[in-house]
């Protein structure tokens, strides 16, 4: 035994492999001579230390959310980007994987293996980035809220006004100008919600191929006849849990980036792979992700960017696009859609040889059990038959708009400003239909709200609507209890076959 052991320390000893062992409360007690030869130190200099003395203060979050999950007695193998300080200073920045070894008796402690990743300046630069995102995000989620009742009014209300109209009226096309205005405005602040990175996802069990190969068309209009499309979907391909729609915007903007990147032509891959991070040593990230992950490649052959571009893409507002032809926002959305999907993206890209872009989302064994539904797509097929609705909406426009459309598809509508005034219609008269409710109201949230009315009417039928981030929303909540929920600012289509479905539910 002891043999053994002095030749798996001599094994260690006379090896690359950087490994240190900490006690439980981040003492080092032994590092490997590879390591300290990265961290410039002398021969056992750093132990006895605290490993808060060489970390980047901006990690030490980090290294405490290991020992806290290790002294819940975690058997996890926890996986951390971090940067530690050398003698001169210099910070280098490691992918440290640490073992719970506290119930070995001869170590007691915790095993940090070390990779070192790269300089730690483009480390820190990953850092200002997730920041400066965050920020734009919260700044983003919270004016989309607003927009969006604002916008449900003006769609609305253009929309019931056209359906009034002869087409030959000389005002239609003014109206048919604030409408289109309307929904562009409505695509915007969804838009501004997948960048905040809190927007409210309706996940499903998809198929990337299938989204792929329904997009196929709509790929082929875009990017014109100077471009070839080439796919390579991998047959067998793992499914994701994921917002079908969030994905699709995902493609298209990968797609009009690639297209934009090739004005003289060129070709543009597609390609879908299985893949396990933890056997692919080529991967530039680790993280918690899980073992089996689906891959999403974009590549073209236009013009690509350099080392400096590369570092802004995903910048909000950044194009390089002449003044007036781009946004800037769509590949800030893309980031958004895979960060929201806890999913990861990486940029090749070489000037004049193109550009490749890697996407990658966990993936679920779940089986989808979507089944197609029948509603009506017609309006005269929507209206009501007398069925009485009550209405919960603390926005005056959004609240006016709701029951003057409502009551003119011959609906019974009542309505409150305010979860109080809802229960106090209900105790006057609790014979309601449905209860159509925003979750955000300014006493107690509609979930509540929904919960204590149908204690009183079991039969009640409930409709929720939010134009909030998630958190607010309770959409995964909402999800979890499977209640019917529409995401504002919605079409009156949309609006009128839900009410529609939710009514007629058996």
């Amino acid at each position: 035994m002891e043999k053994s052991e002095d030749s798996f320390r001599e094994l260690v000893e006379n090896t690359s492999i950087t490994i240190a062992v900490l006690d439980s409360d981040g003492t080092i007690i032994y590092e490997s001579p590879s390591l300290e030869k990265i961290l410039d130190s002398e021969r056992g200099e750093r132990i006895g230390t605290g490993i808060e003395k060489w970390l980047h203060p901006d990690d030490v979050k980090e290294i405490n959310d290991i020992f806290e999950q290790f002294a819940r007695n975690s058997k996890d193998l926890l996986v951390k980007n971090i940067r530690l300080q050398d003698k001169d200073g210099s910070w280098h920045a490691f992918r440290v994987s640490a073992e719970n070894l506290l119930d070995n008796p001869s170590i007691n402690g915790f095993v940090f293996n070390y990779n070192e990743i790269g300089d730690a300046i483009g480390f820190e630069e990953k850092f200002l980035q997730s920041q400066k995102m965050e920020a734009i995000g919260n700044l983003a989620g919270g004016i989309s809220h607003d927009f969006s009742n604002l916008l449900l009014a003006i769609q609305g209300y253009s929309e019931m006004a056209l359906m009034k109209m002869k087409s030959s009226d000389p005002l239609i096309n003014e109206l048919k100008g604030i409408h289109d205005a309307a929904l562009s405005a409505a695509e915007l602040t969804r838009q501004l919600l997948i960048l905040s990175q809190k927007q409210a996802v309706m996940p499903s069990i998809i198929s990337i191929n299938k989204i792929i190969n329904g997009m196929m068309k709509m790929f082929m209009r875009i990017i014109g006849e100077n471009i070839k499309i080439e796919t390579e979907l991998r047959p067998g391909l793992w499914k994701v849990k994921a917002d079908k729609a969030n994905i699709e915007q995902l493609l298209l903007n990968l797609v009009v980036n690639a297209k934009d990147a090739m004005p003289y032509g060129g070709t543009l891959t597609i390609k879908t792979e299985n893949i396990s991070p933890k056997e692919s040593s080529s991967l530039a990230f680790s993280c918690n992700h899980p073992e089996k992950m689906v891959c999403l490649t974009i590549s073209d052959t236009g013009i690509g960017m350099d080392k400096e571009i590369l570092r802004y893409i995903f910048d909000p507002f950044f194009t390089t696009k002449e003044s007036g032809k781009g946004t800037g926002l769509g590949l800030s959305i893309v980031h958004g859609i895979v960060a929201r999907h806890e999913g990861h993206i990486e940029v090749d890209s070489v000037p004049d040889k193109g550009s490749t872009f890697h996407v990658y989302l966990p993936t679920t064994m779940q089986e989808s059990e979507e089944k197609p539904e029948k509603v009506d797509s017609t309006l005269t097929g929507l209206r009501g038959k007398g069925e009485r609705i009550l209405i919960v909406e603390d926005d005056v426009s959004a609240r006016r708009f709701l029951k003057r459309v409502l009551e003119q598809y011959r609906y019974v509508v009542k309505t409150a400003a305010t979860a109080k005034e809802a229960i106090e219609v209900f105790q006057e008269d609790s014979s309601f239909d449905l209860l159509f409710s925003d979750v955000v109201l300014p006493d107690i949230n509609g979930l509540d709200l929904a919960e204590g009315l149908q204690r009183h009417v079991p039969s009640l039928r409930v409709l929720m609507t939010s134009g909030y981030a998630e958190e607010k929303s309770q959409l995964t909540t909402i999800i979890d209890k499977n209640i019917p929920f529409i995401r504002k600012p919605y079409p009156l289509l949309v609006l009128l076959q839900a009410i529609r479905r939710v009514i007629e539910m058996k």
